[in-house]
């Protein structure tokens, strides 16, 4: 009996003291542009390489949240496709019919 009351000071002493000494997490969103392949436009089928930009933008909370929050709005440009050099670029599926294939 003894030995279970002492396990269970230990544990809530730990769970106390690493709610009072650690912070929690800050996330943090860096401006730095991602780049990837993707379609020129919706119902394209040509591949182009893109700029992914987030902008991260302060928002003022409700007084009824306890944290604050950020809104995020992306940009995406197409940009040369030597900025992709170094990702796999996707196979886009031929619509040809097998008849009209080269066989």
């Amino acid at each position: 009996m003894q030995r279970i009351v002492i396990i269970a000071l230990v544990v809530v002493e730990l769970v106390l003291l690493s709610l009072l000494t650690l912070k929690p997490a800050e996330a943090k969103l860096s401006d730095s542009p991602m780049y990837t392949w993707g379609f020129a436009s919706v119902g394209s089928n040509k591949v182009v390489c893109k700029k992914l930009a987030f902008h991260p933008e302060k928002w003022t909370p409700p007084a009824s949240a306890n944290q604050g929050t950020v809104k995020l709005h992306s940009t995406t440009a197409i940009v040369n496709d030597s900025y992709c050099a170094n990702l796999a670029k996707p196979v886009v599926a031929s619509n040809q019919s097998p008849e009209n294939r080269g066989q």
